[in-house]
Formats: structure tokens, sequence, C-alpha cells
């Protein structure tokens, strides 16, 4: 079973009736939710999984093969033919070169290797995408409200600080001129 993210446009939570069409499609397990992103396992490559969300309210989900995944089974070499070997090699090279893929880094990798272009253009999204997004945490919902509390006293005192210039001029992460 491979492991796919499902992640909408934004990170808003995920109805449950959309949860529920989810759990009714052949062969897709779901793993974890999180506000704004599914974990499902999925006996197939991510057509197959793009071909059964598309008639569904999933189709408009960005489905990506978990890298966290890629990378563990990346390491078993048997039945893999010598090309899937090398590019399981590359990509792990890819990987561990930099923490976040840079451009130059792309560019560099797709030169050398023209034959997994896209497939290492699509892994270096995948790295962003992760890195972005990280691991979901578990929260408490005591938490949960402490952290929205703090955002709206946060954005509270922004309101109050924009009431007065000076003072907002004086507290701005932006820089002045003088």
């Amino acid at each position: 079973m491979t492991k796919f993210l499902l992640r909408p446009d934004s990170r808003s939570d995920i109805p449950a009736s959309l949860l529920v069409q989810l759990r009714a499609i052949p062969g897709v397990c779901i793993e974890r939710v999180w506000p704004g992103m599914v974990a499902v396992s999925f006996d197939g490559d991510l057509a197959a999984l793009s071909d059964l969300l598309a008639g569904t309210a999933w189709s408009s989900f960005r489905a990506s093969e978990s890298r966290i995944y890629r990378m563990q089974s990346s390491g078993q070499h048997a039945g893999k033919t010598a090309a899937e070997q090398q590019l399981d090699g590359v990509l792990m090279q890819f990987a561990v070169e930099r923490d976040l893929p840079a451009a130059a880094q792309l560019r560099r990798y797709v030169a050398a290797f023209p034959q997994f272009r896209q497939e290492i253009i699509n892994f270096a999204v995948s790295l962003v995408e992760d890195r972005l997004h990280g691991d979901p945490v578990e929260v408490s919902d005591a938490a949960a409200r402490a952290a929205a509390r703090g955002v709206r006293q946060w954005h509270a005192t922004r309101r109050r600080l924009a009431q007065f210039p000076a003072i907002a001029a004086e507290t701005s992460p932006e820089p002045r001129e003088e």
C-alpha cells in the first residue's frame, strides 16, 4: 500500500461528508485526518488514485505521494530494474543534499539526469510541500483554544496600534527611510 496526501487549496477543515465519501471509495483507506490534509493508503499509483477521485468532490484536492513513504521504500531494491534503482539513488541524493531544494540544485540534477527529469521535478515539489505543510501535530482542544485566543489578541493589538500612526510606524517591521 502506498501512502498519499490529499490537500484542498485552502487549509480549512475537511467536512465529515467528504470523509464519508472518501471511505466509500474502494481500495482507499484513511490513515489520518488533519485540518486541511488527509493521509490515505491506496494499493496503486497516483494516476489510479486520481482516476478514482475524479468523479467525486475530492477531484479538486491535490494528491501527492507521501515523501516519507517514498524515502522508506526507496531502500528496497528487490525486484526493481536498474533504472528504478538508479532513480531511487538519484532521488535520495537529491533529498539529502539540501534541507529545502533550490532552483540551481534542481537545474543541476535535471541536466545530469535528463531521463529522470519529470520524476526529479515531482520529487522536488513534494519535498517543498512536505516542508511547508510539515507533519501535523495533534493538538488538544485547550491548546487550540489558547492559540486562537493568542492570535485574536495579536490582531486586536495590531488594530489598536493602527489607530496611532506614530506608534504603528515605530513598531512596524518594515524598514523606515530616514
